[in-house]
């Protein structure tokens, strides 16, 4: 193998994935028989991917470091391999870094060629824990990278039929700890001697490279690749293409900064990489649908401003209407909302769209948001639909024509699974439901928990998300308003005239229309001042990481 060329995998690959096993591994609970059934081909593929890139920088590392001390307190220090060792790893030489870097390698190169990952030694196992929590990060390398690193990307036309990678219980299977008692240090010479366990256990870095008894030992004469050993001699790291340092430290992450996925969320559990469930290219799509839905709002609340929204009865209209209006596709109970109101609801989408450019997973914080993100995923349905035959739309929209979002792209109903805690908004479109949803206290909304969902309370944050902090109205929409026709905006009261549509009495408009337009405003701004908002709103700015 070059320098410049990544291996293929072998085509005479073992016919028996689990041929490494020995006659001792009879004895443990062990993964057997069809491979699949732990490791699909995709994630066999995004697992053999993060092996070669954690190899490479453990490699870096080893070069770097040599025989020195690791010090987990240096600058920069997380984002190596180095530390995510133990700690009891810090103060061994660069030989026994190198041999750890090779594990990394010898797993992936097992994978590549058909071969279950099966540990042979402590190291090993190490190698494959971490290999499998890197595993699910490589979900956001595009299709173009895992196909040049050898991973067959899913082609599915449907959504419902893309198994998405599992990493919980299955892959994990591979780890097996008891494992570490076959080593011939636990056995002695005499099997049934009992060696008692030394205090740092037997899988103390001393034992790392002793062979397991349930798995037959490598080559101990195999070498490190050649472009290793061209770097150890002087020369630049040059891993074989296309792995490149660079992009494996932003696929990875290593010592990266919180999980995107827990910016809003209240507790501290760990949801895994947001590529997992949203690739880049997905968070794009979104994103995208996102800005076309604010930009509606936007027209539509200078337009209507507290004016009663009258929905057109003509089929034709209403085809025209949705295509540019953002408004008729709000639930006809918020038709008689005031501009204050639009003017959150469009705040709630671009909440969203703002956390999907900045790379933060889109979790709605209120009923609003969860609304919107319903509308956002409807909007980039179509907006793919038209992706298909109109390259000029794809370039206005900064995206690619629709056969690059493959079906990982656009798991729109996974999405909504995923980032929504409940569908109950989705009662207000249903007529045999918006009785209950309108009424917090009917015998179905409190067997059903939904809470309030009548449009004033759409803005009150969940009690299980971080509230946003609070944000200026845009200079924009401020500058719009200051020139807005208040006719428009504040004399609109005769328009809630007797013969519109029946309304609940929520959404008639109160007296004091500007008082009731800064009370809306300060909800789009999510200043709420219940003592859990208070709470967090006075932590320090490097908490809030502001």
């Amino acid at each position: 193998m070059t320098a410049t060329e990544l291996e293929e995998p072998s085509e005479a690959a073992t016919p028996d994935p689990f041929a490494a096993y020995t006659d001792e591994a009879e004895l443990y609970e062990l993964p057997d028989g069809d491979l699949e059934q732990f490791l699909p081909p995709f994630a066999a593929g995004l697992l053999m991917a993060a092996g070669r890139m954690l190899a490479a920088l453990a490699y870096r590392d080893a070069a770097h470091y040599g025989d020195r001390p690791f010090d987990r307190t240096a600058k920069d220090a997380n984002a190596s391999v180095l530390a995510q060792l133990p700690a009891a790893c810090d103060e061994y030489d660069q030989v026994f870094r190198l041999q750890v870097a090779r594990a990394l390698g010898d797993l992936a190169d097992d994978l590549a060629a058909g071969r279950a990952p099966l540990a042979r030694c402590q190291a090993e196992t190490w190698a494959l824990s971490v290999m499998l929590e890197s595993a699910p990060k490589m979900c956001a390398a595009t299709d173009e990278e895992l196909t040049a690193l050898g991973i067959t990307v899913p082609n599915d036309t449907d959504e419902n039929t893309f198994r998405a990678p599992y990493w919980d219980e299955e892959a994990w299977a591979f780890v097996v700890e008891e494992a570490k008692y076959s080593i011939p240090e636990a056995r002695g010479d005499n099997s049934e001697e009992e060696i008692p366990e030394p205090e740092d256990g037997w899988d103390a870095p001393a034992y790392w490279f002793s062979p397991y008894g349930i798995t037959h030992p490598r080559d101990p004469d195999r070498d490190h690749p050649a472009w290793v050993r061209d770097h150890l001699g002087g020369a630049p790291l040059t891993p074989p293409a296309p792995l490149t340092i660079d992009r494996a430290e932003r696929l990875l992450r290593l010592g990266g900064d919180t999980n995107p996925q827990q910016t809003h969320l209240a507790s501290y559990a760990d949801p895994g990489p947001l590529a997992e469930i949203l690739t880049p290219l997905g968070a794009r799509l979104l994103s995208v649908a996102a800005n076309h839905l604010a930009e509606r709002g936007r027209a539509d609340l200078f337009h209507h401003g507290d004016r009663v929204f009258e929905r057109p009865t003509n089929d034709d209209d209403v085809w025209e209407l949705e295509q540019d209006s953002f408004l008729i596709h709000l639930p006809p109970l918020c038709d008689g909302q005031s501009a204050a109101w639009r003017l959150a609801m469009v705040r709630a989408v671009e909440h969203l769209a703002a956390d999907l450019r900045s790379g933060r997973a889109p979790l709605p914080t209120c009923t609003a948001e969860e609304l919107a993100f319903h509308l956002i995923v409807a909007e980039a349905e179509a907006i793919l639909d038209l992706l298909t035959d109109d390259e000029e739309f794809a370039h206005d929209c900064h995206l690619p024509t629709a056969d690059a979002f493959t079906v990982r792209h656009r798991t729109f109903g996974r999405w909504k699974e995923f980032f929504l805690q409940d569908f109950d908004v989705l009662m207000h479109y249903d007529d045999t439901l918006r009785e209950i949803a309108t009424d917090p206290d009917h015998p179905a909304s409190q067997q059903l928990g939904t809470g309030d969902l009548r449009p004033r309370a759409w803005f009150a944050p969940f009690g299980n998300m971080r509230p946003r902090p609070a944000t200026p109205v845009p200079a924009d929409i401020l500058e719009m308003l200051a020139t807005a026709d208040p006719d428009t905006f504040f004399a609109s009261t005769p328009a809630l005239k007797d013969d519109t549509p029946d309304h609940p009495a929520t959404t008639v408009l109160p007296e004091g229309l500007r008082a009731e337009f800064e009370h809306f405003t300060a909800l789009a701004q999510h200043r709420f001042f219940d003592e859990p908002t208070f709470s967090e709103l006075g932590r320090p700015a490097s908490v809030n990481g502001a």
